[in-house]
């Protein structure tokens, strides 16, 4: 087995050239790494203009433009933004409490009676749940402390919008994002890849603000011209997974020769979930492993499902493709789940979560995914290849036209 790039970041390498000669099982920890600094230099390209004055959880460089761009209004409209997405979000989180009365008050009582603990790493703002012992039981994500949003406190805060940004990277709906992933994995009976999701409101004075860096006096004069200081936010929340390792710490931990051993049916089931959700983050880190019982395999997890369902298929980005595995062809069980995938309830669930924008996506790839399932031995490869290229000028051609792989890999590296 050779590798393969199956991304135009990695393709730019000669170490995950597809003229490499070197078995996939002993570059995996070359390639793994690849994309971990494309999520490190990703973010760098992004922003247009980087604005801050006094902010130095903002980009350095908006100094450089602090004095062309409105800076206090522009952090004022997007406060309220954030009030304006919270509210509107609060009376479906009231009716999903009422319809998982159990599961929402074990979260209510843990928040009263346990702490919030922030997690250095990340780029976004993120807190584990901790009990009363200290024991992790969830992962608390503000959606405005995302990164790029207002409040993200490790140097990749703007006040800047949407329309600011380049790339895929959605702002201040990745909590809803998170949702409608694990509203998809219940559908697609794949919650054993994802851990349980919810939207929450909460308060808590260990939520970051933007005006928490500033004098006092700074302050009163900042909040006079942008508005109050709101710790109450919208957040996802999600089940916390004891016993775990994440796929780039097995990886830099063993011999570069070294593969995990995944579950076959865990293994199909992931690459279907992020086939379904267009994941732009999959990334080594976002994949948990856990030993199973007889202790031969693991069991694979997706974690931070928050850049998910994009508009435009393009950025796909899945790990899983490197692995040995993914070279397997497309067993029977999934070929099943692929032509039984409950579309209508699916697309019901993005409408309720605000993502009617992303349908179209959607249907795109479930038209090319029953088209694929029908191809004796397509392998999982094949089909990973086939969605990225789907995000490409003349893609949504391409990526059904009866071409050999190395054909399809050269399209992906034009």
């Amino acid at each position: 087995m050779t590798t393969r790039p199956i991304d135009s970041f990695a393709s730019a390498f000669p170490i995950s050239s597809p003229e490499a000669t070197t078995a996939s099982e002993s570059t995996l920890w070359q390639i793994a790494s690849l994309h971990m600094l494309q999520r490190i230099i990703e973010p760098l390209l992004a922003v247009k203009e980087c604005p801050s004055p006094s902010f130095p959880h903002f980009w350095d460089s908006w100094t450089r433009f602090a004095e062309k761009i409105p800076t206090y209004s522009l952090i004022a409209e997007r406060k309220k933004q954030i009030l304006e997405n919270k509210e509107e979000w609060r009376p479906y989180i009231e009716q999903a409490e009422a319809n998982d009365p159990a599961f929402y008050h074990r979260i209510r009582t843990l928040l009263e009676t346990g702490s919030l603990k922030p997690i250095e790493q990340g780029m976004s703002g993120t807190y584990l749940l901790l009990d009363l012992e200290g024991v992790p039981q969830y992962i608390l994500k503000p959606s405005d402390e995302e990164m790029f949003c207002l409040n993200n406190h490790k140097h990749h805060g703007t006040p800047l919008g949407e329309g600011d940004i380049q790339g895929e990277f959605p702002l201040y709906r990745t909590a809803q994002a998170g949702t409608l992933s694990y509203l998809i994995a219940e559908r697609l009976h794949l919650t054993n890849i994802t851990p349980k999701t919810a939207l929450i409101c909460h308060e808590n004075p260990i939520f970051f603000d933007i005006c928490d860096t500033l004098s006092f006096n700074e302050k009163q004069d900042f909040i006079e011209k942008t508005g109050p200081v709101d710790r109450e936010k919208l957040c996802c929340i999600q089940e916390y997974l004891p016993h775990t390792a994440d796929l780039f710490s097995w990886i830099l931990s063993h011999d570069q020769a070294a593969t995990p051993p995944i579950d076959e049916r865990d293994f199909e089931d992931a690459n279907l979930f992020l086939w379904m959700t267009y994941d732009l983050d999959g990334h080594p880190e976002n994949f948990l492993l856990s030993p199973s019982r007889s202790h031969d395999s693991y069991h694979l997890h997706k974690i931070d499902n928050a850049r998910t369902f994009p508009e435009r298929n393009h950025g796909f980005s899945n790990i899983l493709a490197f692995l040995p595995q993914a070279e397997l062809p497309l067993s029977a069980y999934l070929r099943d789940k692929l032509t039984n995938i409950p579309i209508s309830s699916i697309l019901e669930d993005m409408e309720k979560l605000g993502f009617t924008k992303s349908q179209g996506a959607l249907m795109e790839r479930v038209h090319l995914l029953l088209h694929l399932a029908k191809q004796p031995d397509i392998s999982l490869y094949e089909i990973n290849l086939r969605m990225m290229i789907l995000g490409q000028p003349g893609g949504k051609e391409v990526a059904y036209e009866n071409l050999p792989i190395k054909e399809l890999e050269k399209q992906l590296q034009s």
